[in-house]
């Protein structure tokens, strides 16, 4: 399979009554969407710099999850 490529998705979901946009990542290979993990972060800054790494890094989309929570407890 060809290389993933990690974008940024960005969503808006109600929070106590308000709108609030949340950041998450999408990954695609050969032109299809293999992986959507809605609701990561509220700070699209720091979802940006976890994408960019994603794209120069690659990890295998399986691992996206343990990926992302490593991220976090940096």
């Amino acid at each position: 399979m060809g290389s993933a490529q990690y974008r940024l998705a960005e969503e808006t979901v109600k929070l106590e009554g308000n709108d609030c946009k949340t950041f998450g990542i999408i990954v695609e290979q050969e032109k299809k969407e293999v992986a959507w993990i809605h609701d990561v972060s509220c700070v699209r800054e720091r979802i940006e710099l976890l994408v960019n790494r994603c794209n120069r890094l690659q990890p295998d989309p399986l691992h996206l999850f343990d990926v992302i929570e490593d991220f976090l407890m940096e």
